[in-house]
């Protein structure tokens, strides 16, 4: 009796457990919010800034507001959402979710790979504390989405700007480095040759 008892109460506990956890959202639209903070006008605003950078960089932008969490953990949270909405998979793999907890002040940039490689993590960190955190505890929280998705956009433009620049310089001195070896083949050893047959026949002749 006693173990039937203790089994039944594992039960309950696990349903208890599962049912506590928050519900993962599916995301319809790039700005989530779930809390009914932003106005239309700030919502839409958001839309369509991260809808500009998406068509300039390819980047998918998604940011998801909650209330509370409770004690779930935001990394587990937002690892799963990205996961289940499938985030940057329509554009080349290039894409990233900001989760932002309302209650807390708690939040969590997840990216997929090839973006996470552009970041470090004191990076993400000073990010989140300079340019999210300060506006969420003021209440401004559209102000704290602009600027911390617009820090976020310059990141990403400007490293992939300097690896295009690395890559043009590189192209650059292949040609330059081909065009010096077709001068060489082409015109100084012909040259350096007729050069030393005129001496050799002018050298016979006075013989």
């Amino acid at each position: 009796m006693k173990k039937i008892l203790l089994s039944f109460l594992a039960v309950i506990i696990t349903i208890l457990t599962v049912k506590a956890q928050t519900k993962i959202p599916e995301l319809k639209q790039r700005v989530t919010d779930l809390t009914n903070t932003l106005n239309f006008q700030e919502w839409q605003a958001l839309e369509n800034q991260f809808k500009a950078y998406e068509d300039s960089l390819n980047v998918q932008i998604s940011v998801l507001i909650v209330g509370s969490l409770d004690n779930e953990n935001i990394e587990d949270f937002t690892a799963e959402t990205f996961e289940l909405n499938r985030i940057g998979q329509n554009n080349n793999n290039r894409g990233l979710l900001l989760v932002a907890e309302k209650a807390n002040n708690r939040f969590r940039i997840q990216f997929t790979k090839p973006l996470k490689d552009l970041f470090t993590n004191d990076l993400i960190n000073s990010i989140i504390g300079k340019e999210i955190e300060p506006y969420f505890k003021s209440n401004n929280y559209f102000g704290g989405l602009v600027t911390g998705i617009d820090a976020i956009i310059n990141q990403i433009a400007k490293t992939e700007t300097q690896g295009s620049k690395a890559g043009i310089s590189v192209l650059v001195s292949v040609i330059l480095l081909v065009v010096a070896i077709i001068i060489i083949v082409f015109v100084v050893i012909p040259y350096v040759r007729k050069k030393r047959k005129n001496a050799t026949t002018n050298s016979e002749e006075k013989k």
